[in-house]
């Protein structure tokens, strides 16, 4: 899924060339979806070797926060991107606490990082996947409220296949 974006989105960049802001955003993103996909690979390895790839694909929060711009471009292939995430980490004993994180408030979430999901490669790996599926949630329901502003009804109506009540937004932000 992650390939298909890139795809997308190289594809795009090739096509706005002469468009340089548009394209600074995209590359951004493309370097976010670059990094997802090898994390996503280093996932499927039977051994990893954490000594020498530890921290070469660290992911920024920022930087994940960027794909928000493209979500509502490609929604059902983030969407079946983040369904995938979901059946892949719903075993893993951190993802639920990772995603009960994203929102919590700032002391909480201190505290919770230095008990949790900070120090493992493999835990923030996981709270990168968590950040995929919050932003694109909030991605799609700040996609809503615009529509509704606008009085879009049927359009706000047709993101509602997106939205997933488990993927790390408080469920406030859903009403």
């Amino acid at each position: 899924m992650v390939q298909v974006l890139i795809d997308r989105v190289t594809e795009r960049i090739k096509e706005d060339e002469e468009s340089e802001d548009e394209n600074s955003g995209l590359g951004n993103c493309l370097r976010v979806l670059q990094g997802v996909l090898e994390l996503g690979v280093e996932r499927l390895k039977f051994v990893v070797d954490t000594s020498s790839s530890e921290g070469s694909n660290k992911i920024e929060e920022d930087a994940v926060v960027s794909l928000r711009s493209i979500v509502l471009d490609y929604s059902d292939v983030f969407d079946a991107l983040c369904c995938n995430i979901q059946r892949q980490l719903a075993g893993c004993e951190s993802y639920g606490t990772c995603l009960v994180e994203e929102v919590q408030g700032e002391e909480q979430r201190k505290e919770m990082n230095e008990a949790t999901c900070i120090g493992s490669p493999e835990l923030d790996n996981i709270n990168v996947f968590a950040l995929i599926q919050r932003n694109v949630q909030l991605a799609q329901l700040d996609a809503m409220k615009t529509k509704l502003d606008e009085g879009d009804e049927r359009g706000a109506a047709d993101r509602i296949r997106y939205l997933h009540l488990d993927y790390g937004v408080e469920k406030e932000n859903y009403q």
